[in-house]
């Protein structure tokens, strides 16, 4: 037994191929809602924003014989909606048990550094509020944005833009003698 933990370092649990597939074993963050590029990223010093719509009417302008009135074309209305931004914050404590007589990840001789610690727990940090942003903008592709709960509502875009949601259809995949085509038109 003793000799185990003299040799311990020289095991092959600490080899260079046991070491990178405990590296490689970073949880995944999704990120496709992100990369459809509709989700522009802007950071705000304030606490809410105010998201402004000018609303431009597009029309067809009917002929009228020459000398008489012409056409009005509306002019551009404006809103304004206010939106209080979410806060997530995260913190993390370094202690000194977590430098003192640790071994550096990855090396049978080196000591645990600060830096090292460090730069561990911002990686964590970063990977889980990418992960609380992607949450987001799926909620936001969908009208409601949750809390990591998945109950607490954020924000309900239908509520916030004064919209509605339009209806959803069954297609009945599974009814034979469904119309599809029907469906998709409606």
């Amino acid at each position: 037994m003793s000799d185990l933990l003299t040799n311990v370092f020289a095991s092959d649990l600490f080899s260079t191929t046991a070491l990178v597939a405990a590296v490689n074993k970073m949880p995944h963050v999704p990120g496709q809602a992100g990369a459809l590029g509709i989700f522009p990223t802007q950071g705000v010093t304030t606490t809410s924003i105010v998201i402004e719509e000018q609303d431009g009417v597009v029309r067809l302008i009917p002929d009228t014989p020459r000398g008489a009135p012409p056409n009005r074309v509306e002019s551009k209305r404006r809103k304004a909606y206010s939106i209080r931004m979410p806060h997530f914050p995260t913190a993390w404590a370094i202690a000194a048990d977590q430098l003192q007589n640790v071994r550096a990840f990855g090396s049978a001789s080196m000591q645990q550094t600060l830096e090292r610690v460090r730069d561990q727990e911002l990686g964590n940090h970063v990977a889980s509020l990418d992960a609380t942003v992607e949450y987001g903008r799926i909620g936001a592709l969908k009208g409601v944005i949750y809390d990591a709960d998945g109950s607490t509502v954020l924000l309900n875009l239908f509520d916030a833009f004064g919209v509605t949601q339009d209806t959803t259809h069954n297609f009945a995949l599974t009814t034979a003698g469904t119309e599809v085509h029907e469906k998709c038109t409606a």
